[in-house]
């Protein structure tokens, strides 16, 4: 999936990931408590994709990365992957505060989906000299809509 030509489109980085770059960056993340992948599959067991989440400690933050495989786009489910993502990381993680993600200018699918579970965009930023659209959802405002709900 990180090399899928549309998944490229739409990376702040956009170049091929290498496959021996991808094991060493894969091993890398297994190990650190800081950062947490699921494998997402269908109910019959078909993988659909991957979510991984990256923790800092100052600030207290994280982000929150998906790709989805190519058939399973435009299906409704990265909407139900992030929001269960979320959960897990505000229960596992006290201490943070925040889930960021950042989408590309014209991910209009991604936006889409981090905006219905509650992302609200924010500043700008530069990832590797290429501008990012940043969306943020905070503890608190989890917490008040699982209240309403």
């Amino acid at each position: 999936w990180p090399n899928d030509p549309e998944v490229r489109s739409v990376s702040p980085t956009p170049h091929i990931v290498e496959q021996e770059s991808f094991k060493k960056t894969l091993e890398s993340q297994l190990l650190s408590p800081d950062h947490h992948r699921w494998m997402v599959e269908s109910r019959r067991g078909e993988p659909v994709g991957t979510v991984h989440v990256d923790m800092q400690q100052q600030p207290q933050q994280a982000f929150i990365e998906l790709t989805l495989d190519h058939a399973r786009r435009g299906k409704g489910l990265g909407r139900s992957i992030i929001q269960k993502a979320c959960e897990l990381t505000f229960a596992d993680n006290p201490q943070i505060d925040k889930v960021m993600a950042q989408i590309c200018p014209g991910n209009v699918a991604s936006e889409r989906a981090f905006r219905s579970v509650g992302f609200v965009k924010t500043q700008p930023a530069m990832v590797d000299k290429k501008l990012v659209f940043q969306f943020v959802l905070f503890r608190h405002q989890r917490d008040t809509a699982k209240r309403a709900a």
